[in-house]
């Protein structure tokens, strides 16, 4: 081979006869390259064999493996012709088909292969992923007489205990190497660290170890929120810029208010149980008059309040700007809910230990309670809503996205998404 592998990586590559192999890698473990290897190593022993490797989507089969294995055969001095309309390379008598399996009822239909890579499969919830796997073994049957089928799963074990690949790991002839992060030659400790700094210390046995673990079931959601350590003091001072989270809902708008204290996110102050965003803004300006006379307060409301209509013809994003004289800060979507919780959770405690997000629990009555009580649904592994601690934790979740965002590190170029 061109690069120096890791120690897992030569196991997934050498492995030719385990039925289902899993290669579980942390982020920036190399997992691209161990298959981009894979394929090519199996298809110079085993001309006349075809190869599937299929990825979650089109942007990413065109954005990266359509790129990246021409490169490494190239590297290699190994011919080959790239039949773009296809998706196909051909090598010697060799096909290699890249699919994406976002429609996989039509993508994986119509051909046989000897061996199947499977990228980033541990992306999808157990279902959904437990149908791909069975439409790529029902084509995984090529050369049967000759050589022994396999099915490689390649993918950072994203879904935990509640996903496929943990599934797939209990059962017999099925083969789980495992690569941390670290086990990668080309990634630094600049990186880790980055890592540490992005992910709480639940998530990192996934993230930078490769390993199954139960993220969310029967958890708090806000787990690394601690009452004692993020406990803050601060109140609001004259010449703060209020910055306000806001949630909407049929008599229960509320609005959650920090103050930046060197670089941190402290929240004291928060609003609930308001009629209508009417009632909110209006309760923040008799609150909060001097600030709002200078300018100093700024929303960070619910994207879907710019489609959502109060009254008449106005949104709810229109009436806080033109009725209320309210800057806003908000995107034209939400972010994803767990990405927000994410987020959220490191604010208050990442992997290194540190903590840039505190609440006054004086002042802050309602979103303590709050924190300290939603658990995750354990059917959707999302956050419950039939407690009804979810509104005020919405409101904290679009501010500290937007005030303090975390950008989960990128090794393998196009992969995460």
């Amino acid at each position: 081979m061109s690069r120096v592998v890791s120690n897992p990586q030569a196991d997934f590559i050498e492995d030719s006869t385990t039925p289902t192999l899993l290669f579980c890698a942390g982020l920036g473990a190399g997992k691209t390259l161990a298959s981009e290897y894979k394929v090519v190593n199996f298809v110079l022993q085993n001309q006349g064999i075809d190869v599937l490797y299929a990825l979650p989507s089109y942007r990413l089969v065109k954005d990266t493996i359509q790129q990246r294995l021409p490169a490494t055969l190239r590297a290699m001095g190994i011919k080959y012709k790239m039949m773009v309309a296809d998706q196909t390379i051909i090598v010697g008598q060799s096909r290699i088909l890249l699919r994406s399996y976002d429609s996989p009822e039509t993508q994986l239909v119509s051909f046989e292969v000897g061996l199947s890579v499977i990228d980033e499969l541990d992306v999808l919830p157990l279902e959904q992923a437990r149908r791909v796997y069975q439409l790529c073994a029902a084509r995984t049957r090529q050369g049967q007489d000759r050589l022994p089928n396999q099915i490689a799963i390649v993918s950072t074990p994203n879904q935990g205990k509640a996903g496929l690949m943990y599934e797939l790991s209990l059962k017999d002839n099925v083969r789980t190497i495992q690569a941390p992060t670290a086990s990668n030659p080309a990634a630094t400790q600049q990186y880790i660290d980055q890592l540490k700094n992005t992910f709480t210390p639940a998530q990192l046995g996934c993230y930078l170890f490769g390993e199954f673990t139960d993220q969310v079931r029967g958890l708090l959601v806000y787990s690394q929120y601690d009452p004692e350590l993020n406990d803050s003091r601060e109140l609001v001072k004259q010449g703060d810029r209020l910055h306000i989270g806001v949630d909407f809902n049929a008599g229960l708008c509320c609005g959650i208010v920090g103050v930046k204290r060197n670089g941190q996110l402290h929240i004291v102050d928060e609003f609930h149980h308001e009629r209508d965003v009417q009632s909110l803004c209006q309760a923040i300006i008799d609150r909060y008059p001097r600030h709002h006379e200078n300018g100093l307060i700024t929303a960070y409301p619910d994207a879907s309040g710019q489609n959502r209509h109060a009254s008449g013809s106005q949104t709810m994003h229109n009436i806080m700007r033109s009725d209320y004289g309210l800057s806003l800060s908000v995107d034209t979507t939400n972010p994803r809910i767990l990405d927000r919780v994410n987020t959220v959770n490191v604010a208050f405690e990442n992997a290194s230990q540190e903590r840039n997000l505190f609440v006054n629990r004086e002042t802050c009555p309602e979103l303590t309670k709050c924190l300290r009580s939603q658990i995750y649904d354990s059917k959707t592994l999302l956050p419950d809503k039939l407690g009804g601690f979810d509104h005020v934790l919405d409101g904290l979740g679009y501010l500290v996205y937007r005030v303090k965002p975390i950008t989960q590190p990128i090794f393998e170029l196009g992969i995460r998404f």
